[in-house]
């Protein structure tokens, strides 16, 4: 976790403001509004997590995660270019056919 690798703990207030700042590589906001927490409910999540991760219950996110994330934004990618290409597709053959049917 952030604070666990640079030593500093970030407070709950700081958490609520950095929540409302991500973005995602593509510009967008990383939570919607509905998402957004109090600083009381990030205090409760952050002693929740402190207790698990004492306990031995939460494990730090696996190195992987990250190249699977990667990996699905860049299939999210392809599917959507394959569709926009597909569109382009549906638009371009009728004229097409109209073109043939007027040449002849």
């Amino acid at each position: 976790m952030k604070g666990e690798q640079s030593g500093v703990k970030s407070s709950p207030e700081n958490t609520v403001k950095e929540m409302r700042q991500q973005i995602d590589p593509t510009e967008r906001k990383l939570f919607q509004y509905f998402e957004y927490m109090t600083s009381s409910q990030i205090r409760s999540l952050f002693c929740r997590m402190s207790a698990l991760h004492k306990g031995g219950t939460l494990k730090p996110p696996s190195p992987g995660l990250e190249l699977v994330d990667d990996i699905n934004k860049d299939l999210d990618d392809i599917i959507e270019q394959e569709l926009e290409q597909e569109e382009v597709q549906n638009l371009i053959q009728p004229l097409s056919r109209s073109m043939i049917r007027n040449s002849s």
